[in-house]
């Protein structure tokens, strides 16, 4: 299909007056592209139940994929997904148990291998269903304790155990002690100030709030984000207090999301300020022609985890978009979600099977699965921007 006759057919509209594009994705597009997805989703009683296909998804990717379908509901106000995602965060959280690490913590930790950065994408998607539902109203089939913000909380506290004074603070990243024993990763961190953060502007627990921005200081102090550039980088060693300078479209994005949010929880215009500067750098990094696009890409040596990070950061920059007055700024990013969905709803046939490699200079292949996900991903953030 060309691409005129494409966007023609995702509600993609031009305005004869200025000649740009004027966006609304319909649903049709987008709740194509949706229900693509879950034919990669195993329900129940499959062996794997609750899961997009582990042959070919880390176990945290449909964690953040929940997140997405959260996100579709909250936009639309669609219920369509609620019992799928409801169910898979049920069933990931070992039911009654109602944790991701089940009852068994070690167990899970080793042998079945999530670490706190695993864990804290599935929270993010328990809190969105708490901002959603209510945050006391009850997960599907669970009573008692088994409410949405119980679980967050509960992610929080755990994860939230392997903080340590090693190099002035910060949250160790794995749960394996045989395993990078030593590494404070940047996205542990970051994904704990959002999740945290959005828990707290539901239970104004001042805790929460406490060593959320305590935490956000740690990684100033630590040189993992520099606030003069809005460099973020990917994490410290303890080893010897040393910062890896690695940087991911996803350390942006949620950075500029958990900022969003530590400013909603605050007042504290600093955050804005700073989610500003740190989006602006993220935007011209991985999305200098506008399309988002991962470095790895432009070699065509993202791994399994990398290829779907660029999902995340749009998503992130959504959120900041709902929350800054800033109107460059909100610009700047509306740009991105409109050249991104724009050129991602150009790969895709009349079927719905798309690319996940979006501009002229990615070498990179990707899955089918994870090209949906990506699509996905950047029609929703769009809709965010669209519909709220």
């Amino acid at each position: 299909m060309y691409l005129s006759m494409l966007l023609l057919a995702a509600g993609w509209v031009f305005s004869p007056v200025t000649a740009t594009p004027v966006l609304t994705v319909k649903s049709h597009a987008l709740t194509s592209i949706l229900s693509k997805l879950t034919e990669y989703y195993h329900a129940s009683p499959n062996v794997t139940s609750g899961l997009f296909d582990q042959s070919i998804s880390p176990w945290w990717e449909s964690g953040s994929i929940f997140e997405t379908y959260m996100d579709f509901a909250k936009y639309t106000g669609s219920a369509k997904y609620k019992n799928l995602v409801g169910e898979a965060l049920v069933l990931n959280s070992y039911g009654q148990a109602h944790d991701f690490f089940g009852t068994d913590h070690e167990y899970v930790s080793i042998v079945v291998g999530r670490w706190n950065d695993d864990v804290e994408w599935y929270a993010q998607a328990v809190v969105a269903g708490a901002e959603l539902y209510g945050p006391h109203s009850y997960m599907p089939g669970l009573r008692g304790n088994g409410t949405w913000i119980s679980l967050a909380q509960r992610t929080i506290d755990e994860v939230y155990d392997y903080w340590t004074p090693d190099c002035g603070g910060g949250i160790y990243w794995s749960t394996d002690p045989s395993q990078y024993p030593t590494y404070k990763s940047g996205i542990t961190q970051l994904e704990f100030i959002s999740l945290a953060t959005r828990t707290y502007l539901l239970t104004r627990n001042e805790t929460l709030l406490h060593i959320t921005e305590k935490l956000f200081n740690w990684i100033v102090d630590s040189k993992m984000i520099d606030l003069s550039t809005g460099t973020v980088y990917d994490g410290v060693d303890t080893v010897a207090c040393t910062v890896s300078e690695a940087q991911w479209s996803y350390s942006y994005g949620h950075l500029v999301g958990g900022l969003s949010y530590l400013y909603q929880a605050t007042g504290n215009t600093s955050y804005l300020a700073y989610a500003s500067k740190i989006a602006t750098t993220g935007i011209e990094t991985f999305a200098p022609s506008g399309v988002a696009e991962e470095l790895c890409e432009a070699t065509g040596t993202c791994n399994q985890d990398q290829q779907g990070f660029k999902a995340i950061f749009l998503r992130q920059l959504n959120y900041l978009y709902l929350t800054t007055p800033d109107k460059a700024l909100k610009s700047s990013i509306s740009n991105v979600l409109q050249s991104s969905a724009k050129a991602a709803l150009a790969t895709c046939d009349a079927n719905w099977n798309c690319a996940g490699d979006w501009t002229n200079g990615s070498t990179q292949v990707y899955p089918a699965f994870r090209s949906t996900h990506l699509v996905a991903a950047a029609l929703v953030a769009l809709d965010g921007i669209t519909k709220l």
